[in-house]
This record gives C-alpha cells, structure tokens and sequence, in this order.
C-alpha cells in the first residue's frame, strides 16, 4: 500500500497560474477564487442584464 500526500499554500499571488488541486479533481468539488461579496456583485449585474417576464 502506498500513500502519496502534497500540502500546498492556498494562499498563491494573485498573478500566479492556478493548478487543479487533487481533492478538486477526486472529489469534484472546486475551490472559488473569488470572495462571495464580488461573486454576488457579478451575479447581480447578469441579473440586471435578464428582460422581465410578464405573465
């Protein structure tokens, strides 16, 4: 049997390439680089963008 573990620093500069992380691929659960706050602002201002419906 055989175990293989990397750590690394989620903490990379902003300017650096981001790498699939094992536990993203395994799992397939991603890791956002985004703040939430930033995230939310973007979401608004695609709903803005979004006509109305009327019933």
């Amino acid at each position: 049997m055989r175990l293989n573990l990397q750590i690394t620093s989620p903490r990379r500069a902003a300017d650096k390439l981001k790498y699939l992380a094992g536990s993203e691929a395994a799992m397939g659960a991603w890791i956002g680089d985004v703040t939430p706050e930033s995230q939310a602002e973007r979401l608004r201002a695609a709903l803005d963008t979004v006509p109305e419906v009327t019933a």
